[in-house]
């Protein structure tokens, strides 16, 4: 793209993170008709006390580059510049010029590893200061060497981003047989223990978790067991997230968002045109109902076999 500005770094703007919801709340009801779900700040003004260019990187999830191609001309409207970078990947914009660049807006696949790739190296810069910390020291030396080559910029930093992508964590269907995952649900167990009556616990036991209706996930940092969670099927068309768990030396860490990114990926490949959850209503799942409904999720009546209780919540999101 001729007329490229500099690359200059800047420290760290709390204000960045309100841009970015100011303008995804701009751009959701243009994005409605191609819309395949949340859309998410990304980049390093995504990332807090890391120094970054001073524009904000949005990444919006769509069905299909095809699909979505009439979106161009609806955001070239709202004063976004459109540009064939990576086309085979992806819908690039700048806003409002080359020149002077305060947004960019990617249109990624959903099911992409581009869309996977880009949220999940955003989750481990967040989730490490210290990873956080050399990637800055990167890019100051990278953005005095190729200041006015923003191409060369972004190709030095490749290998630093690889690195990190395949040092992150790994979800498989688990067949529940490893003690580790005996004694991460034990903890599930007891933690809803701790805050629920008896009668109002509704999490599935091992054998339970076994049944040919549910897929169980466990996700691993190298050797270590982090966190897991599981859909268990209702219908052809409806699934329930169970087992939603992070080990407690990981919370905070981003280990939930990712394994609810792998099931709603799934439940998209398997066609389910809803998922639903029942989680806790006392103070301490609050944490599990804010992230839930940061992916969308709002609150239901009781479905399937549940009734009302004053110790549950449930939720749904259409898919």
């Amino acid at each position: 793209m001729t007329g490229d500005a500099p690359i200059e770094l800047a420290a760290y703007d709390p204000s960045w993170p309100l841009k970015f919801e100011s303008e995804r709340t701009l751009l959701a009801p243009l994005l409605a008709p191609w819309l395949a779900g949340r859309i998410e700040h990304i980049g390093s003004t995504a990332v807090p006390l890391l120094a970054a260019k001073p524009i904000i990187d949005i990444a919006a999830p769509v069905q299909s580059l095809e699909a979505s191609r009439a979106a161009i001309e609806a955001l070239t409207g709202a004063g976004y510049a459109y540009w064939p970078y990576k086309a085979e990947v992806m819908h690039w914009f700048c806003k409002p010029s080359p020149e002077l660049r305060t947004h960019h807006l990617h249109l990624v696949p959903i099911d992409s590893p581009l869309w996977r790739e880009r949220l999940a190296f955003r989750d481990a810069l967040r989730a490490s200061p210290a990873l956080a910390a050399e990637y800055a020291d990167l890019k100051r030396r990278l953005a005095e060497q190729y200041r006015d080559n923003r191409e060369a910029y972004t190709e030095a930093k490749a290998p630093f981003v690889r690195q990190v992508l395949s040092s992150l964590l790994e979800i498989r269907v688990d067949d529940l047989r490893g003690p580790e995952i005996a004694q991460l649900l034990q903890e599930h167990l007891r933690g809803m223990a701790q805050h629920s009556p008896a009668d109002s616990m509704h999490a599935l036991d091992i054998e339970g978790l076994r049944r040919p209706e549910v897929t169980f996930w466990s996700a691993w940092h190298g050797p270590e067991l982090v966190g897991c969670g599981a859909l268990k099927e209702l219908d052809a068309g409806h699934a329930e997230i169970k087992s939603m768990r992070t080990a407690t030396t990981h919370l905070r860490k981003g280990v939930a968002a990712a394994i609810m990114r792998h099931m709603l990926q799934v439940a998209r490949q398997r066609s389910y045109r809803r998922l639903s959850l029942e989680t806790g209503a006392p103070h301490a799942f609050a944490p599990a109902r804010r992230l839930y409904a940061s992916f969308g999720f709002l609150e239901c009546s009781p479905f399937a076999d549940y009734v009302e209780d004053p110790y549950s919540v449930f939720m749904t999101l259409e898919l």
